[in-house]
């Protein structure tokens, strides 16, 4: 039997173990080789080790931002990694432009306010057709939306150069109520310190004043001063109609949503 470098015997046709180096057999095919000649076999062994697959570390993700997979620290005693394979088996189906590559890149999907976990596994093969696999999970963080006054929510999302879209922090500044029963609120959303360098809590990117008119209308008003754009949200939970969404830039610094409130609605 060629490659065949170590035979322990018991009787003449129990074989204890079979050590063999051969690039082109696997374990199976040396056993049903085995078997196929009379012999009985307890232990069948190939030099010729398989790949240990990598799929890197567990990560975080914010939705829209750039993904990469890491299958570059998987190794072969023997050097000859022949393939790579990612699948997902866990998670809001995404897609992978190119799931043979050691690292592919997906986009991060929106999760809502709840976020998701992602799994995928990679699976790599040598050229002799050994094989193992590892998992990595993927958490996409969720979208927060701020709960400013009962069922109206606002959020913002500010285009950065260095991370791409990161979520807005909302400082609330203050309230009233005026003599003629309006009722409004008034602050401004910044970018976090932890996404960006010139993030900061004293550094306002969009002003928001929210007016909740006496006869029932809401203006949700939203000014930029900042250089970015930066997208924003609203939604009134209590009417049957969609969220509504604008993009204010550098042109275009004033967004205002509208929604008509239903007065003693619970």
């Amino acid at each position: 039997m060629n490659g065949v470098i170590s035979v322990k015997t018991d009787t003449v046709n129990h074989l204890a173990e079979v050590v063999f180096d051969d690039s082109k057999t696997t374990v199976e095919q040396m056993k049903n080789l085995l078997a196929e000649n009379g012999y009985a076999v307890e232990s069948v062994r190939n030099e010729r080790s398989a790949p240990s697959a990598d799929a890197g570390t567990d990560r975080d993700a914010q939705p829209g931002m750039p993904v990469m997979l890491d299958g570059s620290a998987s190794s072969d005693p023997d050097g000859d990694i022949s393939k790579y394979l990612w699948e997902q088996t866990e998670g809001m189906p995404v897609t992978l432009p190119d799931p043979s590559a050691i690292q592919p890149e997906f986009t991060a999907p929106d999760a809502g306010t709840d976020g998701t976990v992602l799994t995928f596994r990679l699976t790599v093969t040598d050229s002799t057709g050994f094989y193992s696999g590892d998992s990595v999970t993927v958490h996409i963080a969720g979208k927060p939306e701020i709960n400013t006054f009962d069922d109206l929510k606002i959020r913002a999302v500010i285009h950065t150069v260095e991370k791409g879209p990161i979520d807005a922090v909302w400082q609330k500044s203050g309230e009233d109520l005026t003599q003629g029963g309006h009722r409004v609120i008034y602050g401004y959303f910044y970018a976090s310190p932890d996404d960006v360098n010139w993030g900061s809590a004293d550094n306002p990117d969009i002003f928001v004043k929210i007016w909740f008119d006496a006869g029932g209308r809401i203006d949700v008003n939203f000014f930029h001063v900042s250089v970015p754009g930066i997208d924003v949200y609203s939604d009134y939970l209590n009417d049957t109609n969609p969220g509504q969404k604008g993009t204010a830039t550098l042109e275009r610094r004033y967004i205002r949503h509208e929604y008509l409130r239903i007065v003693n609605a619970r």
